[in-house]
């Protein structure tokens, strides 16, 4: 799942209207794609090839201009309530599918999470979570790897005492908040320990120019990582596109000329 923060502005991208007033209409051009009768904007010539392998969505909408709700509404399905913590689409495939060939379920890409966490489902669902840019020279992710001043004997040891302090407390665990600790702990550990994990995250390791035709930008080396992450068996990965925000509230033209839908077109060459 794609979350382009902000929103593209509909008229300049899939949803042009060359006939409107020039005050709606933009400046941009439509040109026509590889389905017949569907158009969109003249900087997605890529995006325009592969129209036969997406549909365009025209009638949705939101109800409020405020961002946060609006992504809410998007992840969850829900507007945002006091009383209840509503999960987010990964967090209720990871609950219904479960981990597969030992990587977590749910991944996020992202600086934020709003509206991507586990909701009143529980911790147990909440995303592994990658804050870091894939698109950086020196992407690493962290909590793959132990620190080096340490052993997995010690973490062992340390594991154990754990255990063994929490017991007591255990027995006076009425809402299985322990139960839940524990099986998180694991988890992590598990991740760490896993082969599988560090290959599918190991986008350095993609053969020749290949990365290239994603875009060395955040969402485009985002997506190659989505990609190896799915491949290797995460059920489900969001990759939030708020490191290159589409809030076009100025030079909204010039931003997606120049930036925004460039980005866009090197990520459909793949």
């Amino acid at each position: 799942m794609l979350v382009l923060d902000g929103g593209p502005p509909q008229y300049e991208t899939f949803d042009m209207k060359p006939e409107a007033p020039s005050d709606v209409a933009g400046s941009f051009k439509p040109i026509p794609t590889n389905v017949s009768g569907i158009r969109i904007c003249e900087h997605l010539p890529q995006t325009a090839r592969q129209a036969d392998k997406f549909a365009v969505l025209r009638s949705v909408y939101g109800d409020t201009a405020i961002h946060f709700t609006g992504v809410y509404y998007l992840m969850t399905g829900f507007v945002p309530l006091q009383f209840v913590h509503f999960p987010g689409r990964g967090a209720v495939v990871a609950k219904e599918l479960g981990p597969r060939n030992g990587l977590p379920p749910y991944v996020l890409n992202a600086t934020l999470d709003h509206g991507a966490g586990p909701g009143f489902l529980g911790s147990a669902y909440s995303p592994f979570w990658v804050r870091s840019d894939p698109s950086s020279p020196d992407f690493q992710i962290d909590d793959v790897e132990i620190p080096l001043a340490m052993d997995w004997s010690e973490i062992s040891d340390r594991r154990g005492l754990v255990k063994r302090l929490d017991a007591r407390f255990r027995e006076r665990d009425t809402e299985g908040l322990f139960a839940d600790r524990e099986q998180f702990f694991q988890e992590a550990e598990n991740i760490i320990r896993s082969p599988a994990v560090k290959n599918a995250v190991d986008i350095a390791s993609e053969p020749g120019l290949l990365p290239n035709r994603y875009g060395r930008t955040p969402i485009g080396q985002g997506c190659l990582l989505a990609r190896r992450l799915a491949e290797g068996g995460v059920r489900f990965v969001t990759i939030n596109a708020a490191r290159a925000i589409w809030d076009t509230h100025s030079e909204n033209f010039n931003r997606s000329e120049k930036v925004l839908l460039p980005d866009s077109t090197r990520r459909s060459r793949r």
